[in-house]
């Protein structure tokens, strides 16, 4: 019997993972990646990004302080994370699924990035926006993201980066938000 399909099998291109990556020696970077991600290896097929930081992070970040998200940039993920998954993307092709583990500070019932907190009502849709600017950032850096889920641990308060969603919050979001902004943005 067939309950579901998979898709393919991989890792996380966290900070801490390209962090460690950039400290290796080109030998050992070209070791990792044939490791990883050839079929010599664990011929991995998919990576998980976060989108802002995670509890994988040197420390906690948001790509945009403002609620207009004037100032949104992934410079902080150009540090470390891309530079990692540019090197495994030129190994293979990889499917790449992306999921936050919180919204900025501001768009936050708790205005904290950790200990859970909800995602305020007034920012629903300028957290909506957030999500379609970080795909297509990703995308001017010629990285295509096949998959994103609403929420890492949508019922966790955890001392890291957290927001609680109960199912029908999130299917609210996804539905009635984060939708209609890929149609509208695309």
């Amino acid at each position: 019997i067939s309950y579901q399909s998979i898709i393919g099998f991989g890792g996380a291109f966290t900070e801490s993972a390209g962090f460690c990556y950039s400290k290796l020696s080109n030998e050992k970077k070209s070791d990792l990646l044939k490791c990883y991600f050839s079929s010599e290896g664990l011929n991995y097929s998919m990576g998980r990004l976060p989108i802002g930081s995670s509890d994988f992070s040197l420390k906690s970040y948001s790509y945009s302080k403002k609620s207009d998200l004037s100032d949104f940039n992934i410079d902080k993920d150009k540090e470390y994370i891309l530079p990692f998954l540019q090197a495994a993307l030129s190994k293979r092709g990889l499917k790449l699924l992306a999921s936050p583990w919180s919204p900025p500070s501001f768009m936050k019932t708790t205005k904290m990035l950790t200990l859970g907190g909800k995602l305020a009502n007034k920012y629903k849709q300028t957290w909506a926006d957030y999500l379609v600017k970080y795909i297509k950032s990703y995308k001017n850096e010629g990285i295509h993201i096949n998959y994103m889920t609403v929420q890492n641990e949508p019922n966790a308060i955890q001392t890291w980066e957290s927001c609680l969603y109960s199912p029908q919050e999130e299917a609210s979001f996804a539905t009635n938000y984060l939708y209609y902004t890929f149609v509208k943005e695309k």
